[in-house]
């Protein structure tokens, strides 16, 4: 299962083997390996996320009016899937307020004063360290 595509299900499956039988050898070194692709490949993945937003980013002014939703929708699913990596919704936030879109959804106390208002995503804290991202790791 380690080489399918599906890493969390094969951490979950050995998590669960492992509350079961905690005295089968070597599986702990398995867990590890799994976890360490598992971080691996979500860093993978922010990493290109990050690149598609500079790259919407770069489209932006040159974008029609006509295209700025499709744009939008761009940064919204991005901004989506990390939902508490500060780095990521402060790129996000910064585009959506530059495409000036209305909000269609994702807010929950939306008044009617606040039809046109821009979709803001809410960033996490700071870590201790006060730095949102920490590179590469």
């Amino acid at each position: 299962m380690q080489t399918a595509a599906d890493l969390a299900g094969a951490l979950s499956r050995i998590q669960e083997g492992l509350s079961s039988y905690p005295a089968i050898p070597g599986c702990f070194r398995i867990q590890e390996t799994v976890q360490r692709d598992l971080q691996a490949q979500r860093r993978q993945v922010r990493r290109r996320d990050v690149e598609e937003l500079r790259r919407i980013e770069a489209e932006i002014d040159t974008a029609t009016e006509s295209a700025k939703p499709a744009l939008g929708e761009r940064v919204r699913a991005v901004a989506e899937k990390h939902s508490t990596d500060g780095e990521v919704l402060t790129l996000a936030n910064g585009l959506l307020h530059r495409l000036g879109l209305e909000v269609a959804r994702n807010i929950s106390s939306a008044s009617p004063e606040s039809e046109s208002a821009t979709l803001t995503y809410h960033t996490p804290p700071a870590n201790s360290s006060g730095a949102f991202f920490r590179g590469n790791k």
